[in-house]
């Protein structure tokens, strides 16, 4: 009999590198070919549900879904019949992550359709299983008894066929090449394989609650009196609130509370503020607030934020829209170092099955997309490269072919590119990888599982779905973001009770101190958040920041769309005269930021006070013009304009402020979310203005990159603080310091050190005291099992130099490890090695200083010169530390780095090199005019250099006009 089937047994992409065919394309494939049902069985899992229900759903086909299960040696494809079923296969598949084998009694439900995989239907096979299994399914083209037919489905046609070759190499799975894996939906079947197909079809019928029911759990009995009280509390508490009419924020926290309650999400609120303040009572820093939950006034009466929204003008509607009626995103900052106790604490609380962390998937990308095809191909790796070196960025593959010229000619220019490009296409962004998302965790009322398949990673519950699809499923996402920044604010914070002030709190700095103003101004910055880059710091220089205000304003312009209106910003700030206004009441609102619309809640403040809309209907409005969609822009700007004239605006000013929305609109940013990261650059900038040494304590300490280090270290001196290399008498687990402006870095800043050997340092020192001398170091070092290299890497990184210069001690090594294997013995009591103190150790022979040797083995081990300035003898006031842009100076310096940067996409390369002098170090970028220069320069040479300082949109450069090398 010849019939138009569905198959029940179909892997999709989430097979992961068992099927390149994406579910979406499988579900437009079924309603191109008139299919009113379709399965998916991916194998051990079911990743695909939550793409697969909203495509069915999308093209009203019934979705049936099903799991490919090992269980005991065989395969078996199980479906759902019902809801039970579904919730059967769930389980099952969370089992399997756990690596629990899966028994056939496992597997016995009345609520699941079981089929053998075909793949296992020999006849051996299906007489060892039809009697333990009632109703089995099974297929083998050769057995006549088959009661159903089903087959190994991977692609949808054979034009998919490579590419499922090329992703079964990649894990080095066969395929039997007997087999052709493609959809057949016209094949001879008898009767009752037929009918068999129809009545599982029929009896699979699993249905969805509608989920906008987000399942929170109950934080108490009565959420909304306890929220009240919360609030109550927060009043007494927050003592900046009685500078406010009493009406003002009774008014306020009454409309909130009505949102709220509308929304029924007391609950939310109450979890999250319990969780914050369980964090900070147990010593974890939480962040002042991200995003637009700072807009919230009960939001900082309990808690949640540090941030007055009175204060600053931020509005609810921002965050929470009873015109807009979709849940709010609370996320919170966490020191980085801390987020799993946070985690732990939720699990402990609401309960270890109701609380699970969120999956993602790492994607092929245009890139590794052509590599892998390019294998298959037998292209050459240098091949390769060239192509794949067209492709910019994140850019897709069909991106690059329609708007990279030169990728299209490649392309089209050989059949087999073609054919790369073509094969590349059908495996780019399929998953290659499942991890645990960086912040996402949801919590529930009952088992997750009850609501959304999940899986175990390292003993961590985590969803089988990704992120987008949580809130449809019935779970609300909660951002637990750990924060680096955090992390390193604590530690600066304890060193400044430990070293100044035992009673300082970081949440109680004033956002109003000159001297922090003045760093800003100066752009002293490094290792503050936000503030660190070239552009951000010339533009710190450039604007002049005279309050908290302005710092909020340049870290939201300081982004890539608004970037061009600072010059227009500072323009008005540093000349009042030169604002163009436009109307009294519109002037007002954008005078606060120099004439420069910067802020989402600035567009909601003139629509609702120039058109007389409610803020919620402004938010509306404003989230309409900020997508850009024409229609949308025109039927909001007759809302605007209507509203405008009924409020006596003219109706060519009503037209030149909407013109004035819409421009700015684009590229406003979130002013309740920019407030609260400001607060930590400005408190952090606070810390580094008036407790310096602490700052440089805390950034170092927790600074892992050399280079980074090393900028500190420049701009340290600049401040006169000595920041010193390793010393071997001056070490501690941190960074050494004697209270005053000297801190000396830890072992561990050395490269090529390693933990083991820095801990074996560290305890001897903490154990037997400081290290008398060169003979006495190596000794210890012998007793505790340092081996030579470590010896030779802590000689050549002047680690030592307290007893000699660099040179001395390495000719005087060998008569050193001599003495420690004489003066060292076993102590037959303990084991220990020890030293025996009569034996008498040799005399130190003194060899010159080598400047050059020091200079380049400091380099090798620090990345910068710390104690060996080669260029010492050659230098005169003039050095790289105090060079003003637009002055020539001519100075000694020395070569450390030389690169060369190809930028593909403009053809255009960048020549930089890195030099050094005692006040530091510095990149000095060449002019193609002046590449015969670049040429000419060799690393490790010292030479006289004629340079200039020059800022060019907002960053700063030095440029190297004349090179003369000093023999």
């Amino acid at each position: 009999m010849n019939n138009k089937i569905i198959n029940l047994h179909f892997y999709s992409e989430y097979s992961f590198f068992e099927s390149p065919t994406k579910i979406k394309n499988y579900v437009e494939w079924a309603k191109e070919n008139n299919l009113n049902s379709l399965v998916i069985t991916d194998h051990n899992n079911v990743h695909g549900f939550a793409d697969f229900r909203k495509y069915c759903f999308l093209y009203n086909i019934k979705p049936i879904f099903g799991i490919d299960l090992d269980v005991e040696n065989v395969r078996f494809i199980l479906l759902a019949k019902n809801n039970q079923g579904f919730q059967k296969i769930k389980l099952l598949a969370y089992n399997k992550s756990k690596n629990i084998e899966i028994k056939i009694e496992d597997i016995l439900s009345d609520n699941l359709v079981i089929i053998l995989n075909p793949n296992f239907a020999k006849h051996d096979i299906i007489e060892a299983y039809k009697n333990k299994i009632p109703n089995l399914y099974f297929y083998n083209k050769d057995l006549p008894t088959s009661n159903i037919y089903v087959k190994d489905t991977r692609i949808l046609n054979k034009s998919f066929y490579n590419s499922l070759k090329i992703i079964n190499d990649l894990k080095e799975i066969k395929l039997d090449e007997n087999q052709d894996y493609n959809i057949n939906l016209e094949i001879d079947i008898n009767e009752i394989q037929m009918q068999n197909i129809q009545k599982i079809i029929n009896e699979c019928n699993v249905t969805f609650q509608n989920s906008k029911d987000i399942s929170l759990p109950a934080f108490c009995e009565d959420p909304y009196n306890e929220l009240k009280e919360l609030i109550k509390k927060g009043l007494n508490n927050r003592k900046d609130i009685v500078n406010y009419d009493r009406n003002l924020v009774q008014s306020r926290i009454e409309y909130e509370m009505s949102v709220i309650k509308k929304m029924n999400i007391e609950n939310y609120f109450l979890i999250i503020s319990d969780l914050i303040n369980w964090s900070k009572n147990n010593s974890i820093y939480i962040g002042p607030g991200r995003g637009s939950v700072s807009g919230s006034l009960i939001a900082y009466l309990i808690g949640i934020t540090q941030i007055n929204p009175l204060k600053y003008n931020l509005y609810f509607e921002r965050f929470l829209n009873e015109e807009r009626i979709t849940l709010p995103d609370i996320d919170i900052d966490i020191q980085d170092d801390k987020r799993e106790e946070v985690i732990n604490y939720l699990k402990n609380k609401y309960g270890f099955d109701n609380v699970a962390q969120i999956c993602t998937y790492q994607r092929i990308g245009s890139k590794q997309a052509l590599k892998d095809c390019g294998r298959f191909l037998n292209i050459s790796f240098s091949r390769m490269n060239e192509i794949t070196k067209l492709i910019s960025g994140s850019d897709s593959l069909q991106t690059s072919y329609d708007t990279n010229v030169k990728f299209k000619a490649l392309i089209d220019s050989e059949e087999i590119l073609t054919k790369l490009f073509q094969y590349s296409l059908l495996i780019e962004s399929l998953p290659r990888q499942i991890g645990i998302h960086a912040a996402g965790v949801v919590i529930a009322n009952k088992p997750i599982i009850d609501l959304i398949p999940i899986m175990d990673i390292d003993n961590n519950k985590v969803t089988q779905f990704s992120m987008e699809y949580i809130e449809e499923w019935g779970l609300l996402k909660i951002d637990l973001l750990g924060l680096r920044t955090l992390t390193i604010i604590k530690k600066i914070e304890e060193n400044i009770k430990q070293i100044f002030d035992p009673n300082f709190d970081f949440e109680q700095i004033p956002l109003n101190d000159d001297k922090t103003n003045k760093l800003l101004t100066n752009a002293k910055v490094l290792g503050i958040f936000q503030l660190e880059s070239p552009g951000m710091m010339a533009t710190l220089k450039t604007v002049q920041i005279n309050n908290f205000d302005d710092l909020v304003d340049v870290i939201s312009l300081y982004r890539p769309g608004p970037l061009s209106n600072i010059q227009e910003y500072i323009k008005v700030k540093n000349d009042k005269s030169s604002f163009q206004s436009i109307n009294q009441e519109y002037d007002e609102i954008i005078s606060k930021t120099n004439g420069i619309i910067i802020y989402q809640e600035q567009i909601m403040e003139i629509i609702q006070k120039v058109a007389k809309l409610s803020f919620s209907k402004a938010d509306i409005l404003r989230r309409a013009i900020s997508k850009k969609k024409k229609d949308d822009i025109l039927e909001m700007e007759k809302l605007f304009l209507k509203g405008a004239l009924k409020n006596n605006y003219k109706l060519d000013v009503a037209q030149k402020i909407y013109h004035e929305i819409v421009k700015f609109a684009e590229y406003g940013f979130n002013k309740s979310h920019a407030v609260a990261y400001a607060t930590l650059s400005y408190r952090m900038a606070y810390m580094k203005a008036r407790y310096p040494l602490c700052f440089y304590i805390g950034i170092i300490s927790l600074t892992y990159s050399t280079d980074s280090i090393n900028k500190i270290v420049m701009e340290a001196k600049e401040l006169k603080f000595n920041i010193n290399s390793p010393s071997i008498n001056k070490i501690s687990r941190e960074i050494y310091h004697d209270k005053k402006n000297n801190m000396y870095l830890p072992l561990t800043f050395i490269k090529g050190l390693g933990e083991v050997a820095n801990n074996k340092i560290l305890n001897d020192f903490e154990n037997n005291g400081k290290f008398q001398d060169f003979f006495d170091f190596i000794a210890r070092m012998k007793t505790i099992n340092i081996n030579n290299s470590i010896i030779d890497i802590l000689i050549e990184s002047n680690t030592l130099r307290d007893f000699g210069n660099m040179n001395t001690l390495i000719n005087n090594k060998t008569k050193a490890l001599s003495y420690a294997s004489i003066a060292s013995f076993k102590d037959t009591n303990t084991n220990e090695i020890m030293l025996d103190s009569k034996i008498k150790k040799p005399l130190l022979e003194v060899f010159p200083e080598d400047l050059e040797l020091e200079s380049k083995n400091e380099i090798k081990y620090l990345g910068m010169i710390f104690n060996a300035f080669i260029t010492s003898k050659f230098e005169s006031q003039d050095k790289l530390i105090n060079l003003k842009p637009g002055v020539e100076y001519k100075i000694a310096l020395l070569v450390t780095k030389k690169k060369e940067i190809t930028n593909t996409k403009f053809k255009s390369t960048s020549y930089f090199i890195e030099v050094c002098d005692s006040s530091g170090k510095e990149e000095i970028w060449f002019n193609s005019k002046y590449k015969h220069i670049f040429d000419e320069i060799k690393v490790n040479t010292i030479g006289y250099a004629t340079i200039i300082k020059s800022t060019r949109n907002n960053k700063i450069y030095t440029n190297l006009y004349e090179w003369k090398v000093i023999e």
